[in-house]
C-alpha cells in the first residue's frame, strides 16, 4: 500500500528532528526525546512522548511510553519509504504512458473504421440516388413515347380526313420506341433495387462503427479517469 505524502514527510522530518534533538545515548523513558512544544500539530507524535492538548498545542506527556531513538535506522527507514514512493511514481508514469498510447491507438482505429464505412455508405447512397434519377427519367420517356403512340394511333384510325400513307411505318417506329423505353425502365429498376441493397449493406458497418466509437470513447474516458486517479495517488504518495 502507498504511504501518504504527509506521513512520509512526517517520517523523514521526525527522524531528523529526533536525531538532532536526542542525546548521543538517547533519552530515558519518562523524558521527552524532542522539544514537544516546538513541534507543529502534524509532527506531534506519541512515539516521541509528545501529545496534543485540547487546544492542539503539542506538549510532553510523561505517561506515554518512549523509546531510545536509533538515528541511523530511523533515517534509513524514512529514506526507504520515500525511495519506494519515488519508484512507484516512476512505474505509474510508465504505465500511464503505455495505457494512454493504447487508448489513443484504439480510439484512432475505431474512428478510422467509422470514416471508411461512412465513406462507403455515402458512395452507396450516391449510387442509389443516381439510379433513382435514371429510373425517373426512363419512366418519363416511356410515358412520352406511349402518349405519342396513342395520339398517332388515333390519327391513323380516323377516316376523315384519310390517314396519311405513312401511318403504318410511323406506328411501327413509335411502338419500337415504347418497347425500348419499357425495357430501359425494367433495366434501370433492377439497378435501383441493386443500389438499394448495397445501401442497406453499407448501413450495417456504419451502425457498427458508430457503436464502436461510442464504446471506444466511453472506454477512453474511463481509462483517462483511471489514469488521472493513478497519477494523483502516485504524486500524493511521492
Amino acid at each position: 500500500a502507498m504511504v501518504s505524502k504527509s506521513l512520509q514527510i512526517a517520517a523523514v522530518a521526525l527522524a531528523v528532528i529526533a536525531c538532532a534533538s536526542a542525546a548521543p545515548s538517547g533519552k530515558k523513558a519518562g523524558k521527552a526525546l524532542v522539544e514537544c512544544g516546538k513541534l507543529s500539530v502534524s509532527y506531534c507524535d506519541p512515539q516521541f512522548g509528545c501529545h496534543l492538548d485540547s487546544e492542539n498545542v503539542c506538549f510532553f506527556d510523561s505517561s506515554l511510553p518512549t523509546a531510545e531513538v536509533n538515528c541511523t535506522q530511523s533515517l534509513i527507514d524514512a529514506g526507504a519509504a520515500v525511495a519506494a514512493a519515488q519508484t512507484a511514481l516512476v512505474t505509474t508514469i510508465s504505465t500511464v504512458k503505455t495505457i494512454n498510447w493504447g487508448v489513443m491507438q484504439n480510439t484512432s482505429a475505431v474512428m478510422d473504421v467509422l470514416k471508411d464505412s461512412a465513406y462507403k455508405y455515402d458512395q452507396a447512397l450516391k449510387s442509389y440516388n443516381q439510379s433513382l434519377i435514371k429510373y425517373n427519367t426512363a419512366v418519363f420517356l416511356l410515358q412520352q413515347y406511349s402518349d405519342a403512340l396513342d395520339a398517332l394511333e388515333k390519327t391513323c384510325s380516323a377516316t376523315v380526313p384519310p390517314p396519311p400513307p405513312t401511318c403504318p411505318a410511323l406506328i411501327a417506329s413509335a411502338q419500337a420506341k415504347v418497347a425500348q423505353a419499357n425495357a430501359s425502365v425494367a433495366t434501370v429498376w433492377i439497378q435501383v433495387t441493386l443500389a438499394k441493397s448495397m445501401l442497406d449493406i453499407a448501413a450495417g458497418p456504419v451502425d457498427a462503427a458508430e457503436a464502436a466509437v461510442v464504446a471506444g470513447t466511453t472506454a477512453a474516458a474511463t481509462r483517462y479517469a483511471e489514469i488521472a486517479k493513478a497519477m494523483a495517488q502516485a504524486t500524493a504518495a511521492k
